[in-house]
């Protein structure tokens, strides 16, 4: 099973590759797409549920600043290389998701869609708590 996935996440990857040469002219936005793109697939699976996450992973192993990992992943978000997208739950979290990998992936989706709709859950329910007990000393 093994030897098929990564079969086929070189199949999309060089798929991926192709569409990146075709629409960005400067050679090195072109390297630095690849790259991160290399990275998301094979890395996170085309799937990152953070943003915060491929830029810890890209500092980390890379030494690529925040400002310049996010700079690259909207290049290829806006060339239609990957898929971007906010959480309904809160607005803050965004999704990344390599085109084509939209089936492997599904389950993943799902998960994290899930664990944000409870941790927005339990912080509202101790903003609820909070705003309880300062009523209840303000009238001891």
């Amino acid at each position: 099973m093994n030897k098929q996935k990564n079969k086929d996440n070189k199949k999309e990857y060089q798929k991926q590759i192709k569409v990146i040469e075709r629409k960005i002219k400067n050679k090195i936005s072109r390297m630095e797409a690849k790259l991160l793109l290399h990275v998301l697939i094979y890395d996170f699976d085309g799937f990152a549920r953070q943003q915060q996450l491929i830029i810890e992973h890209m500092s980390s192993r890379f030494h690529w600043g925040n400002k310049r990992t996010i700079r690259v992943l909207k290049t290829i978000a806006a060339i239609g290389v990957v898929d971007r997208w906010k959480s309904k739950a809160d607005n803050w979290s965004l999704f990344y998701l390599i085109k084509g990998f939209f089936e492997t992936c599904k389950n993943r989706i799902k998960r994290a869609g899930k664990a944000i709709k409870q941790r927005v859950r339990q912080y509202r329910h101790a903003i609820f708590l909070i705003s309880r007990k300062e009523k209840d000393n303000t009238l001891t």
